[in-house]
């Protein structure tokens, strides 16, 4: 094992140079497509970690790179194929390193099994680390995604508008209360208009969140109108047996607005010619 250690230390430039060839025969990953000079840094690093593993007798260096480095590296555009690259690199300048460095395949075997463990170590802490952070970017793009498909519209001072598109769900419908009730209190809002139009379906379950969320923006004062609304979803709100007390439902947007403007003595009017 001491040979294979003096070697990596003693020859890290001419290590890190195969370690870049090598990179270059992965096809697909970020490893044969990114531009020398970044990556050499990168499997610089790589290796001085793999280096004290080896020195180490209790490995944990490349993993630690790996769990720190994770979610830049994702955020890069990191996949699958890349992750998978980053074992078979190392391990295969490890391999090639021992086949010459111990000509011996008695004097070899513990030395590749030893480097083994520790890759297949460090593999364990990569593939963690992989699913933590895509977990996590998954959670932001679906906030995000949430946030664009229930955005709250200032149509006319006191009126705001709430477009919903998609499957409403409990999440959802908390969203809807996060985003909803401080736009009625910053736009102190008389009327709020909820358009279903864009919402396919609806079971009795949600016609209950959303008159939550009617009686919630009541209590700071603005009425609720809902509009767009399907023969199907008119007929889930009948049944439901819910208290739609106070919520008022309309054919579309545009008989929305006009309640909205009638509850200020507003009217639409054609601009005279």
């Amino acid at each position: 094992m001491k040979l294979l250690q003096d070697h990596i230390r003693q020859h890290l430039d001419a290590v890190i140079e195969r370690a870049l060839l090598v990179g270059r025969e992965l096809v697909g990953t970020v490893y044969a497509t990114t531009p020398i000079a970044q990556l050499r840094p990168r499997l610089t690093a790589g290796l001085q970690a793999v280096l004290a593993d080896l020195e180490s007798t209790t490995p944990h260096h490349y993993g630690d790179l790996i769990s720190t480095s994770m979610e830049q590296r994702v955020r890069e555009g990191f996949g699958v194929h890349d992750m998978h690259a980053a074992i078979t690199l190392p391990e295969r300048v490890l391999f090639d390193l021992c086949r010459e460095l111990y000509p011996d395949p008695a004097a070899r075997l513990p030395v590749v099994e030893h480097c083994h463990r520790l890759l297949i170590s460090a593999q364990r802490v990569l593939f963690t680390a992989y699913a933590e952070v895509t977990r996590t970017l998954l959670g932001e793009q679906l906030a995000i995604i949430q946030q664009l498909s229930s955005p709250v519209i200032p149509l006319y001072t006191g009126v705001v508008l709430l477009p919903l598109i998609g499957l409403v769900d409990a999440d959802r419908s908390q969203q809807l209360l996060a985003s909803l009730l401080p736009a009625v209190v910053k736009e102190r809002a008389s009327v709020v208009i909820l358009d279903l139009t864009g919402v396919p379906a609806i079971d009795a379950d949600v016609v209950r969140r959303l008159t939550r969320v009617a009686h919630a923006a009541r209590l700071l004062g603005a009425r609720v109108v809902f509009v767009g609304i399907s023969p199907s979803i008119a007929r889930t709100m009948t049944t439901a047996q819910v208290d739609l007390a106070g919520v008022v439902t309309l054919a579309d947007l545009k008989a929305g607005l006009e309640f909205a403007l009638a509850q200020q003595d507003l009217t639409i009017q054609p601009r005279p010619r």
